[in-house]
């Protein structure tokens, strides 16, 4: 028989994380759930397309409702408990090295499809094999090969020249939802903080 905490959370992302409304329904005395957001209480709305801009830092896991494991960096804040990302049949990806590594990589990759630049990868100096080489070695564990990423970062990139800027999602969401995942998980390393969180991504609402 199933636990009281998957029988509750069954199917929830599928009606509610469209609204990034992706909350436990249960007090946190009955459960604790391990992730709490501190936020304005959905997507998070300064990390889609339309408002990140080339200059910031932050925020390039990809566009989403971003949460935390640790209640101590909320600054006093109260966070709300989102639901059991273990029992909610989410897909996380999980860096296996310093999850500030991998932000880097899809920010560079960010900052790559905004510039409008063609991606190269024929040496790893290039943007394209750079970016690549990081994204992967800060994916491994995660039964991601090397080919294909650098699939998904062209098919992301041929995306954005034929069909432009959405100015919903941003170039990194996309990428790591080609890869199959749903978010980001990095609670109990260096980016389990305000400056960086994990992510779940918002779903597709624009498909033309």
């Amino acid at each position: 028989m199933r636990d009281r905490d998957s029988l509750i959370l069954e199917n929830l992302y599928e009606s509610i994380v469209l609204e990034g409304e992706i909350y436990s329904p249960v007090k946190q005395s009955d459960i604790d759930t391990g992730a709490y957001h501190f936020g304005d209480g959905g997507i998070a709305h300064d990390t889609t397309l339309r408002r990140m801009g080339a200059g910031r830092s932050t925020g390039h896991f990809g566009t989403g409702t971003y949460f935390l494991g640790n209640k101590e960096e909320g600054y006093g804040r109260e966070g709300r408990p989102l639901i059991n990302i273990d029992f909610s049949g989410l897909k996380m990806a999980t860096p296996n090295k310093s999850a500030k590594e991998l932000h880097y990589g899809l920010r560079d990759f960010n900052r790559a499809i905004m510039k409008n630049d063609k991606l190269q990868f024929d040496e790893p100096r290039f943007d394209g094999g750079r970016i690549l080489h990081t994204i992967w070695l800060s994916l491994l564990g995660n039964s991601v090969s090397e080919g294909k990423i650098k699939k998904a970062m062209l098919d992301v990139e041929d995306m954005f020249k034929e069909k432009g800027n959405d100015k919903l999602r941003t170039p990194s969401t996309y990428l790591m939802q080609e890869l199959g995942f749903d978010g980001i998980d990095v609670r109990g390393t260096d980016a389990d903080n305000t400056e960086y969180g994990s992510v779940i991504f918002a779903k597709p609402v624009l498909e033309n």
